[in-house]
């Protein structure tokens, strides 16, 4: 919850919303009368709103199944297609989305697959780019250092940090200045591990989630993020093996 409360607070267009309270209105749209005029129209949720920039949800698991079935068509195509009171819409949803879910158990068991301890669809959990575990896990002396701090109120370090406002404008101007593209050597980088991790799928059983085009999608779109941070017109091998890094940690 302060990760997600961190980034939203430091993204320059962001919208925030807790799974314990979402609706599918609140989240994507809603048709209302106008009640002058007696004609029909929509209430833009969250995602639509939150066009190119960011939508954080919290409790994502407390979502209904309805509602994070409905995330499917904006979460891959970035559209939201309505049709509701004789209105047939299509909307752009061009939103990243940051979301925390907690485990069915409450306590992250690593013996079990992350699909028996999310109450997600899988469907849904397969258009997240990237899906990490933060694992609770007990040190004695970590505990006692972090019980201190925190009952103190103690959380200043020395670690310098940038301005908030400036990073915004620089994610601001990144995100619509820059617009970087695969050099040849990181195509064909990207393609092979591609090809080879489809490849060893098949041979091996139980290697985790399968790869298709939406995660050799969810590769190009961190390569090309790493180049647009750094404001470069060119997507070069380097790019394409931290993307790829990342996304096998993930």
């Amino acid at each position: 919850s302060k990760l997600i409360e961190s980034v939203f607070e430091n993204s320059p267009k962001a919208i925030k919303s807790n799974g314990a309270g979402a609706t599918k209105a609140g989240l994507l749209a809603s048709a209302e009368k106008n009640e002058i005029t007696g004609t029909w129209g929509f209430s833009c949720g969250a995602l639509p709103l939150g066009d190119g920039g960011l939508a954080t949800i919290d409790e994502f698991d407390k979502l209904s199944k309805d509602v994070m079935k409905a995330l499917n068509e904006p979460m891959e195509q970035l559209t939201l297609s309505i049709a509701k009171a004789g209105i047939v819409q299509t909307m752009t949803a061009r939103t990243s989305i940051l979301a925390g879910a907690n485990p069915k158990y409450s306590k992250f068991v690593p013996t079990r697959s992350l699909e028996e301890q999310l109450d997600i669809p899988q469907s849904t959990i397969s258009r997240f780019d990237l899906i990490y575990v933060m694992n609770d896990e007990v040190a004695y002396d970590t505990d006692l250092d972090k019980a201190r701090k925190i009952l103190k109120n103690d959380f200043e370090n020395d670690i310098e940090t940038i301005d908030k406002d400036i990073l915004k404008k620089y994610i601001n101007f990144a995100k619509n200045n820059v617009f970087p593209s695969l050099s040849d050597e990181a195509i064909e980088y990207i393609s092979v591990f591609y090809a080879k991790t489809r490849r060893m799928s098949v041979v091996e059983e139980d290697i985790g989630k399968p790869i298709t085009m939406r995660e050799l999608n969810a590769i190009k779109r961190l390569a090309t993020a790493r180049a647009k941070v750094e404001l470069r017109e060119i997507v070069t091998i380097d790019d394409a093996k931290e993307a790829i890094r990342i996304y096998s940690k993930s």
